[in-house]
């Protein structure tokens, strides 16, 4: 993606939270206005929509395939619709087009999961709406790094590029890549250590209520100064194809015991992002062991935002994920 035609195109930031900031202040969100976005969605992106006073308006998204379910009339009052490239598989836009032709809502694709991912027309996803929002950090193990991409520069009052500076790795980042060597005894000790995180995970402390509710951002704005050069050199097409391979290895491992994927297929030029999966938390023990032989972890993913227990489909509380980041 870095090495494309879009690189003019593209902002660089610490986090994808900050690229989502600068959007809102280029369209001018205000107070009262509503944001159309997945109800499956990290508890961050609702937090930045009322920072800005704006009113969060959810849609659900299906079980297999995590396509959005949409109405006509969600789109009359939104000022912008967000849509997800979930683990980087990506989303039909037909239907987000559809709409749009007929309202002024600004399309925003957040694509956080799909740094090197494209679409069956091969366009990169998260340069297919008018902003999209990438993290290599997230791919990548960085010390930070986010893209903001703007389609068509020349109508909006371009930011300004924030000053890249120095960063290193987390304590957490180092051990990890440390020990996700491809040997057994770096195996035995990640996995060691992410079946106590997950362990931990399980019976961690409620979260605080108190105060606004919003979680801070604990890093500066500005981006890690190696992120471009990183970029630059990373070997795509490899990158690429281990992503792939693993998928393919993991579907076949998770499916032939019994565990439910998400998506129906790996599409052409998809670069995942992980191996999603549904399970109950009591069931998550073999899916993890398959994990740890590969050097990789389970996480629970998203931290959806504070809602009521029923309000949201079951289905969203058992998502799984096998992360590919090394």
């Amino acid at each position: 993606m870095f090495k494309s035609s879009h690189l003019g195109n593209l902002y660089l930031y610490s986090l994808g939270r900050y690229a989502l900031d600068v959007i809102f202040s280029l369209i001018n969100v205000t107070k009262g206005q509503s944001i159309l976005l997945p109800r499956l969605i990290c508890r961050e992106v609702v937090d930045c929509i009322k920072e800005f006073g704006a009113q969060p308006v959810y849609y659900d998204v299906t079980r297999r395939n995590l396509m959005p379910e949409i109405s006509e009339s969600n789109y009359s009052s939104a000022k912008a619709v967000i849509l997800v490239n979930y683990f980087g598989f990506p989303q039909d836009l037909s239907q987000y087009s559809t709409y749009k032709n007929n309202s002024s809502v600004v399309l925003i694709e957040d694509n956080a999961h799909g740094y090197l991912s494209r679409d069956v027309r091969g366009e990169y996803l998260g340069a297919r709406a008018d902003y999209g929002i990438f993290s290599p950090r997230k791919t990548l193990t960085i010390p930070n790094g986010a893209m903001l991409y703007i389609r068509q520069k020349d109508r909006v009052n371009l930011p300004r590029q924030p000053e890249c500076t120095p960063a290193i790795l987390t304590y957490k980042q180092s051990l990890k890549k440390l020990l996700r060597k491809r040997n057994s005894w770096g195996n035995l000790v990640l996995g060691g250590i992410l079946l106590t995180k997950r362990l931990l995970w399980m019976f961690r402390f409620p979260k605080n209520n108190s105060g606004s509710g919003l979680s801070p951002l604990r890093i500066p704005i500005n981006p890690w100064s190696g992120l471009k050069e990183t970029l630059e050199n990373l070997d795509e097409e490899g990158e690429s194809s281990r992503r792939r391979a693993l998928y393919i290895h993991f579907e076949q491992e998770l499916v032939g015991i019994g565990y439910e994927k998400v998506f129906e297929k790996l599409p052409t030029f998809c670069v995942p992002y992980g191996f999603p999966f549904y399970s109950d938390d009591s069931q998550i023990g073999p899916a993890a062991a398959i994990a740890r032989k590969q050097g990789l972890g389970v996480m629970k993913w998203p931290d959806l935002p504070d809602s009521p227990e029923g309000e949201l489909p079951l289905y969203y509380r058992q998502l799984y994920l096998i992360n590919f980041q090394v």
